[in-house]
């Protein structure tokens, strides 16, 4: 039997060929070990979605509660008379201003917080 110069040496496409194989098991490898990776960001988000969630939810029931105390207060201006001097005045950088208010003579005021 008798191998020629030709046989001996490796065909130029079967090397590429080859390369390429290897080069697409080292793409499934990186998918492989970023799918974990993935998977944990996912979850962080979710983690993250349902603090927010949670934050807002209890920014809400504190909005309620102002708004009722806010209601309480308007319902006690008006059966006791009382009118507004100064309205709540707030400027960038500022704080709120304190609400005078008067009743039968008497001077009441207000800071809110």
């Amino acid at each position: 039997m008798r191998l020629t110069f030709q046989q001996s040496i490796q065909d130029p496409t079967a090397s590429e060929a080859n390369l390429v194989m290897d080069l697409v098991r080292a793409k499934h490898d990186v998918y492989q070990a970023q799918k974990p990776l993935a998977d944990c960001v996912m979850r962080e988000n979710e983690m993250l979605a349902s603090l927010l969630r949670f934050r807002a939810e209890e920014a809400e029931k504190r909005l309620d509660d102002t708004d009722m105390g806010l209601g309480c207060m308007r319902v006690m201006f008006k059966e006791n008379g009382w009118t507004h001097i100064s309205s709540l005045t707030r400027t960038p950088g500022s704080h709120l201003q304190p609400v005078e208010v008067t009743e039968c003579g008497r001077q009441l005021t207000i800071q809110l917080d």
